[in-house]
Formats: structure tokens, C-alpha cells, sequence
């Protein structure tokens, strides 16, 4: 086993090379951001790290697809005194009984439900708030930021907002764009390096070097915000 170093623009990655009893060369990165190699007994160091190499923009393209991952949420009960966030800042739940109704008041998530007990009824009512929010929010940043877009001839793509639990946003081939509601939930400059990202997809699908250059050319401290949207507990 031996390990060695490969670079794809300014980023540097370690990847690990086991020698096996496999025919061909495998490599696999992991979402704890390992890189492991697996090549044939008997392989040349040399060129097994010229063939590991050639793969740095594929490397770097799957570290990019687990750190879009949202980080692991605790089990949620929906009672009163616990906390959710939005835009960063924690909230603390604040249950009463009555009519149905949501909001923020101060520091509180205040909602209002029928039986304070339906932990599930709270979910869904607390669900339907962040997705309004998330798709008002994000809808207004990209109608902020798109003048950056509109300069280098992208057009407006088809947006789609979903909850899910694999990644933050996508760029389809078809230049749709989605974003995960749940990210309503993050920093707000981490919500605007998202929306720059996928904007940026549009005019290169890859992450290869040109897309990193227009990435850093429209958002230069992209990597700051990234690395903190990556610490955010949520």
C-alpha cells in the first residue's frame, strides 16, 4: 500500500493505493472524502499513479457531489423547546393548542394546532412553512444575482424545489435547476454559493477547470462559504 497526492487545479487530494488480486484498477471515493485505489499485484507504482491522475476532474467532480450532501439531521420529536433553524439562526418550537397557524415571533417557531400532541401534524405544517419560504427566498437571490449571469448569455432556467436528502441543488442536462427546500435552513451566504454553483452548471455541466474559474470569478470567496455551508449543523 502506498499513498500519493493528486492535484486538479488548486486542490490537492490524497487517494490510497492497495494492491489486490483484481485484473483492472478501481478507484472509489467515499462520502468521509477517502479516496481508495485498488490496483493488480505486480502493477508499476509509476503507471498506476499516471492512470490515478488522468482521473483528478472525476475525483474532484464526486468530492464535490458528497460535500452537497446536507449534513445528518437528530431525530426530530416536534415538541415544544426544540430548536430548528432558518437562515442559519436557531428557533425553539413554542406548541399551543387552537385554530392552525404558524410563525415567527422573536426567537420562537410559534405554532398553533388543534392537539399540541400530533407531533406529525406540526411536522407537516413546519415542512410546508420552510418550503414557501425556501422557494421565496431562493427566488428572490437568483433575481439578485442573475445580472452576473445575464452578462455571459445564460438563460433563465426551469426551477424545481423538492425536499430531499442527497444534495443541496442540481443542474440537470436539460438545464433545469433544483433546489432542496431544506436549504432555507443554511446561512444565507451559504444559500447564495449554492445558487451561484448550479447557476454556474448552466453554462459548463462538469466540474472541470473552466467551471471552477467562472465559479470563482463570479463568487471569489466561494470556497469560504462553501466550507462553512459544509459545518453547518441544520
Amino acid at each position: 500500500m502506498f499513498s500519493m497526492s493528486v492535484s486538479f487545479g488548486e486542490r490537492t487530494f490524497t487517494v490510497q493505493v492497495f494492491f489486490s488480486e483484481k485484473k483492472h484498477l478501481s478507484l472509489r471515493v467515499y462520502p468521509d472524502h477517502s479516496i481508495i485505489a485498488r490496483a493488480p499485484k505486480g502493477s508499476g507504482i509509476d503507471n498506476v499513479s499516471k492512470i490515478i491522475r488522468r482521473k483528478a476532474s472525476w475525483i474532484a467532480e464526486q468530492l464535490d457531489y458528497f460535500s452537497h450532501l446536507p449534513p445528518s439531521l437528530p431525530e426530530r420529536r416536534y415538541v415544544s423547546g426544540e430548536t430548528h433553524r432558518y437562515l442559519g439562526r436557531q428557533y425553539r418550537l413554542k406548541i399551543r393548542e387552537g385554530k392552525k397557524s404558524i410563525r415567527l415571533a422573536g426567537r420562537y417557531f410559534e405554532i398553533t394546532v388543534p392537539d399540541p400532541t400530533d407531533s406529525r401534524k406540526i411536522k407537516t405544517m413546519l415542512d410546508a412553512w420552510y418550503r414557501e419560504h425556501a422557494i421565496a427566498y431562493i427566488t428572490a437571490r437568483i433575481e439578485h444575482l442573475w445580472p452576473r449571469f445575464e452578462k455571459i448569455g445564460i438563460y433563465r432556467p426551469p426551477l424545481i424545489f423538492r425536499k430531499v436528502k442527497t444534495r443541496w441543488g442540481s443542474c440537470s442536462p436539460h438545464g433545469r435547476v433544483m433546489f432542496n427546500t431544506e436549504l432555507i435552513k443554511a446561512p444565507s451566504d451559504g444559500i447564495d454559493y449554492v445558487v451561484v454553483h448550479e447557476l454556474c452548471h448552466l453554462k459548463y455541466p462538469k466540474h472541470n477547470h473552466s467551471f471552477y474559474h467562472l465559479l470563482g470569478r463570479l463568487m471569489p470567496d466561494w470556497e469560504v462559504r462553501k466550507k462553512r455551508l459544509e459545518k453547518a449543523t441544520l
